[in-house]
């Protein structure tokens, strides 16, 4: 029988994923950015990763909000022009255009959209009785869905834990390994890296970077049993 700290582990995990997922997919209202910024979950991103760069990016956030000089209207145009609209500031959002992508240096020529993964990612999604979110993003490759499936993903796992069915539980935190692996890990870091980039303001930059330690942290520990 699983112990509360196995428990809360996968349960922690999922919260991580979907905020990430959210961040990715729409832009922030008012009350989700501020909660963000405020000195209690500055801390615990503190906590979390042992970064102290990732805080302080968040912490200027919340300097630049309590003046007046970063408001959820700029947080709101950042995010049209990172995940949206293309231009200098798109981050092209899709597994497709990191995976196939050539170049560097300024000269990336980014994959195109709606290559093999998006069939590859659906079936995932579909193994689990979900939609690929077209009612917020175009492709199944996007790195929303991909983040918002591990939250589902880490969400089942802490219920089969929780309900005491630890072959169950085995089983969703095999399928997270085999999606992280095919898909996720593949680029995520690097989407984060562009991200973090690109970004006009200190709340996207500080997105980024968080997903590149979250990421990182998952790769040495979060889906490993403990």
């Amino acid at each position: 029988m699983a112990n509360q700290q196995e428990i809360d582990w996968p349960v922690s995990r999922s919260r991580i994923y979907a905020l990430l997922g959210q961040l990715t997919t729409r832009q922030p209202n008012p009350e989700d950015m501020e909660r963000l910024i405020r000195a209690e979950s500055i801390a615990l991103i503190d906590a979390l990763f042992g970064d102290p760069d990732i805080g302080a990016i968040f912490r200027q956030a919340a300097l630049l909000h309590s003046t007046g000089e970063l408001s959820p209207d700029t947080v709101e145009l950042d995010f049209q022009a990172l995940m949206r609209v293309p231009g200098p500031s798109y981050t092209h959002p899709y597994e497709s255009c990191y995976r196939d992508r050539r170049g560097n240096n300024g000269n990336t020529k980014w994959g195109g959209i709606c290559g093999p993964y998006v069939q590859q990612t659906e079936r995932y999604y579909e193994s689990e009785g979900l939609s690929p979110m077209y009612d917020t993003v175009d492709f199944a490759d996007h790195i929303g869905a991909e983040l918002s499936f591990m939250a589902h993903l880490c969400e089942q796992q802490g219920k089969a834990l929780d309900d005491g069915t630890e072959e169950m539980a085995l089983q969703i935190r095999q399928k997270q390994e085999a999606f992280a692996k095919e898909h996720l890990f593949q680029w995520a870091e690097d989407f984060g890296s562009e991200l973090s980039a690109k970004a006009m303001t200190p709340f996207y930059q500080g997105v980024g970077r968080m997903l590149q330690a979250f990421i990182q942290l998952e790769r040495t520990v979060g889906i490993q049993e403990n």
